[in-house]
């Protein structure tokens, strides 16, 4: 027997699903599939009390069909779940039927089955069911016109299995007995099709008819308003159903988006961390699995909610419509916090204790980097401007990006990746000034893992969280600093902004207002915006002045700090032809995907970077080169 493997599982799965549903679709909660007959005549006479409940009296006839099951019980609906059962009477033909015999319906949510014993229809002949009985609570207050009294009436239908049409239908509402005035009253939904005025009680009463001929079967609603006064019945406060329905509608679709959007950011998220996560370095599982549970998950829950339809009836409906609601309401409130938690400010502490057990204070801004999946290019960049800041490095051109090693005083105590990469650069030859991306794969590769090993027990979240607070303290410092610095105040704080996921918009709110003078110690390996601090350049502003006297030059600091986003935006493209393609094969190294279990199709093609946490809780700010993103999971 072969066996079903890879993606033919959930192909499997799926046509099983389809086959399950399609058959459960057909399913209905119905005595038999062998009842058949039609409804000659019916006629429905409602009589407003003036306790606030009704009679209702029905005539039917029936006709039973030729090669049908024998008509031996009958189901009759009521208004509402508080009808009086001991109220309810029947006859058919003219003949009474035991009370004993009329007892509370086991098909229809809300009303009796009458029970024909010998006086069953059988095939092709034909019957009158009688039937009266009282429903209490009928009487509410008019949405509209609250001196109105309301009632509101739908007559007993059938399942079209058994009957497709009333032949006639006859609706009578009577008003309180010894109401005529007709001008005080209105009809609702359909117009009546005529009036008159009966003796009820010894009393004129008027009365509204409703007539329909060869009618589909199907529910109709009938209703009148009058006069409050008219009845001895405290009024109890009913919604506009039109307003209740459009509520209904509105929360739905508010509901539907709030899933769909949840759906949406389950996909995006997961197809994010299959792609950009690169930390912790572990093996990837295949997807095929985790849907072929959902499948099953979704076969079992069709299934029960099969079996509790059939036991509850539509209640069912009604619980799973509030189960949407809180389901499509709770997912807008969690993205509205992802969304919140995105935007809150920096100087914000973190909740937790930032000395509890567990958490790696020893990590550099690299490593740090790397724990909080920062983009791989991001990560580049850092390491870059530290050597460039250390006097080791100097960028020479951009596009396609040339460096020159200036020095190698005190390498022997450099980090680890501070060293690979000045190896990385060929001070001769070709590639001169060229980074080699096969030596650059291999220092990420390397510093990935290293990082890995030197969280080994210890807390990543809580790790995550410790230099997320150092980042809020670097911004907090900046936040209270005067409008005029130098590179120095900023030095310490710098390296920690920039691993910001929100860099740029925070740069743009802290640093906007605040200026370096004088030109930074390292500036002149920086190879952006020299002729910021050109004197040649400046001096044409002051024809006058000797370069003694030219007035101190100062550079926006939000200016500074967007050079250097762009960069690091463009920094990974200026090293390898593809850079997404670079960031998928160190990805695919340091948290290789699954072998395919076999089947066609069992290769995966990403067109982004990598993921490997399969314990990843938290997205962060997605920067516009491949790379990654937070992962705020716990490691073990």
């Amino acid at each position: 027997m072969s066996k079903i493997k890879g993606k033919g599982k959930i192909l499997f799965f799926t046509l099983i699903s389809i086959v399950l549903i399609f058959i459960g679709s057909n399913i209905k909660p119905v005595r038999a599939a062998t009842y058949g007959f039609e409804i000659d005549y019916m006629q429905a006479n409602v009589y407003i009390e003036i306790d606030g409940s009704v009679t209702i009296e029905y005539t039917i006839n029936f006709t039973c069909d030729l090669g049908a099951r024998a008509i031996d019980v009958v189901d009759i609906g009521f208004p509402n779940q508080h009808y009086n059962l001991t109220s309810v009477q029947a006859k058919i033909n003219g003949k009474n039927i035991a009370s004993s015999r009329i007892q509370v319906s086991e098909v229809i949510p809300i009303g009796v089955e009458i029970w024909l014993d010998s006086n069953r229809i059988d095939p092709d002949e034909s019957g009158q069911l009688y039937v009266i009985g009282n429903n209490p609570q009928m009487v509410f207050q008019d949405y509209e016109n609250q001196s109105l009294a309301s009632v509101e009436f739908s007559p007993t239908w059938f399942d079209d299995d058994y009957a497709s049409r009333y032949e006639y239908l006859e609706v009578n509402i009577y008003f309180p007995p010894g109401y005529t005035e007709g001008n005080l009253v209105k009809y609702h939904y359909t117009p009546y099709t005529d009036f008159r005025e009966e003796i009820v009680d010894g009393l004129k009463t008027l009365v509204y008819r409703w007539t329909k001929s060869n009618a589909p079967m199907q529910q109709y609603m009938y209703g009148v308003s009058f006069p409050a006064d008219a009845i001895d019945y405290q009024l109890p406060w009913t919604a506009n159903p039109q307003v209740v329905s459009n509520i209904i509608v509105i929360l739905s679709i508010i509901s539907l988006i709030g899933l769909l959007g949840g759906i949406s950011y389950a996909v995006g998220r997961y197809i994010w961390r299959s792609k950009k996560i690169y930390y912790p370095p572990r093996k990837r599982t295949y997807p095929g699995s985790i849907c072929g549970a959902i499948w099953i998950g979704i076969i079992f829950g069709f299934i029960f909610f099969m079996m509790f339809w059939g036991i509850f009836g539509d209640i069912v409906w009604i619980i799973l419509f509030f189960i949407f609601l809180i389901a499509g309401f709770g997912m807008i409130g969690f993205l509205i916090y992802k969304a919140l938690s995105r935007i809150r400010l920096p100087y914000s502490k973190p909740d937790m204790k930032i000395e509890c057990v567990g958490v790696n204070k020893d990590l550099s801004v690299v490593e740090a980097a790397i724990i909080k999946n920062t983009d791989l290019n991001k990560v580049i960049f850092l390491i870059m401007f530290g050597l460039i800041r250390s006097g080791h490095l100097q960028v020479l051109d951009i596009e396609p990006l040339k460096l020159q090693v200036v020095s190698t005083k005190g390498i022997s105590k450099m980090k680890t990746y501070l060293k690979k990469f000045l190896k990385a650069v060929p001070e001769s030859g070709a590639e001169e000034g060229k980074v080699n991306d096969i030596k650059l794969k291999k220092l990420l590769v390397d510093l990935i893992k290293a990082t890995h090993g030197k969280m080994k027990g210890y807390n990543l979240e809580a790790t995550i969280h410790y230099y997320d607070y150092m980042i809020n303290e670097a911004w907090e410092t900046i936040k209270n600093m005067p409008t005029e610095i130098k590179w120095e105040d900023i030095e310490k704080e710098f390296d920690w902004i920039v691993i910001d996921d929100m860099f740029e918009k925070r740069s743009e709110r802290y640093l906007t207002h605040r200026y370096y003078y004088y030109r930074p110690y390292w500036y002149d390996h920086y190879f952006y915006y020299r002729y910021y601090w050109g004197r040649g350049y400046y001096r044409h502003y002051y024809p006058t002045a000797s370069l003694k006297t030219v007035p101190m030059q100062h550079i926006n600091m939000h200016t500074m700090c967007d050079s250097i986003a762009r960069s690091m935006e463009n920094i990974g493209n200026t090293i390898v032809k593809n850079f997404t393609s670079f960031a998928e094969s160190i990805v695919n190294t340091v948290a290789p995907a699954p072998k395919p279990t076999g089947g066609r199709g069992g290769g995966r093609s990403y067109s982004g970077g990598g993921c490997a946490c399969e314990a990843c809780s938290a997205p962060s700010a997605v920067w516009p080169i491949a790379g990654s993103s937070v992962c705020n999971a716990a490691m073990t």
